[in-house]
């Protein structure tokens, strides 16, 4: 299997609420991030790229055609491959920590009477990791 190297974000065209390019990467608001400077290493199987004009805080999206990569099955063409938000330093003034996922899942498969279930039920032996929206004070939490 060879990746394709990817091209520019002038590749990528909106499709619905995602987009159609070989390698696409977008902000929550739809702005493309240039891919220029990816590069292809480990035998055409690792994809890098500077995440220096990525902010800080944000969630983006990346869409993957099998055009990139010849071969590979596990492609889905209905919404992004990935989806993550980049770590943010420094809190927003007045902004409450909200949770965005407990042990890497949707914190709302934890509610009661939710649709999903737990890929790792709470046990009382159970580590838990809790990543949050701001980061925290540790001599702050209760």
């Amino acid at each position: 299997m060879a990746l394709m190297r990817p091209r520019s974000k002038e590749d990528c065209h909106p499709d619905g609420d995602g987009f159609v390019g070989a390698l696409c990467l977008a902000d929550s608001e739809g702005n493309l991030v240039d891919l220029n400077s990816a590069e292809v290493s480990n035998r055409d199987r690792t994809l890098t790229f500077s995440m220096e004009s990525l902010r800080a805080g944000e969630q983006y999206r990346l869409w993957v055609s099998p055009e990139i990569a010849p071969g590979v099955v596990n492609l889905e063409l209905d919404g992004p491959l990935i989806t993550f938000r980049t770590r943010q330093y420094d809190p927003v003034p007045d902004q409450a920590p909200g949770v965005l996922v407990i042990n890497q899942e949707n914190p709302e498969v934890y509610l009661p009477d939710s649709e999903g279930a737990a890929r790792f039920p709470f046990m009382d032996f159970s580590p838990v990791r809790i990543t949050l929206t701001e980061p925290l004070v540790q001599t702050t939490v209760r």
